[in-house]
């Protein structure tokens, strides 16, 4: 989860990272940690058939 501390200034960044591989971030596990959040927010109790189900059908949809 990405949690901003203080406001950053777009016109100061100088160089932006971007993981695709996974090598910085671990996508799945944010990708599952954001739907659960989400679902929960909303009283949804997630299981994990629920998040193994998403993450199929998004990798499908997103190759």
């Amino acid at each position: 989860m990405v949690r901003i501390i203080q406001p950053i200034d777009v016109n100061e960044i100088e160089v932006l990272f971007l993981d695709f591989d996974g090598t910085l971030v671990d996508y799945h596990e944010t990708e599952r940690n954001a739907l659960i959040d989400l679902l929960s927010s909303f009283e949804v109790n997630v299981s994990e058939p629920m998040v193994q189900s998403y993450q199929s059908i998004n990798m499908e949809l997103w190759g």
